[in-house]
């Protein structure tokens, strides 16, 4: 069962791509990884600040940006986000390397402490909680 935080400021449809939602309905929760659903909160909480991620449930573009499912043809089959396990975020008001930024000067913050990876040079802010290689900083950034 997951655990939903309290004032989480998510709706499940702007996590996971459209047909997960149509198909799976609130079983959804579940392909998200529990660790994921906290650092995104906590990352929402620490900018207060809106946090977009899918857009596709009122019309908009971005379905593949939180969970993809097997029907997604975009990125790598190893992806993060094929395990419930990333989320590419548009901050209201920040560009995604004031974000990147932040949250590197910051990454200790309880707050930011689930954040393992973040991706450097796109235009939105990705993280995920992947594997963060032996000698390499608590929040390992690479490049895509």
């Amino acid at each position: 069962m997951t655990d939903i935080p309290e004032k989480f400021a998510f709706q499940l449809y702007e996590l996971v791509d459209k047909h997960t939602f149509e198909t799976r309905g609130v079983t959804a929760w579940s392909v998200l990884r529990q660790d994921a659903i906290y650092a995104l909160h906590g990352l929402r909480t620490f900018l207060d600040k809106p946090i977009t991620i899918n857009t596709w449930f009122h019309g908009g573009n971005f379905q593949w940006s939180g969970y993809r499912s097997p029907m997604c043809t975009i990125g790598a089959a190893g992806s993060e986000h094929r395990k419930g396990n990333a989320f590419d975020c548009k901050v209201k008001d920040m560009t995604a390397e004031e974000v990147r930024k932040i949250v590197l000067e910051n990454q200790d913050h309880e707050l930011l402490s689930k954040i393992q990876r973040i991706e450097a040079d796109v235009s939105w802010f990705h993280f995920d909680l992947g594997y963060v290689p032996q000698g390499r900083h608590r929040i390992y950034v690479f490049k895509g």
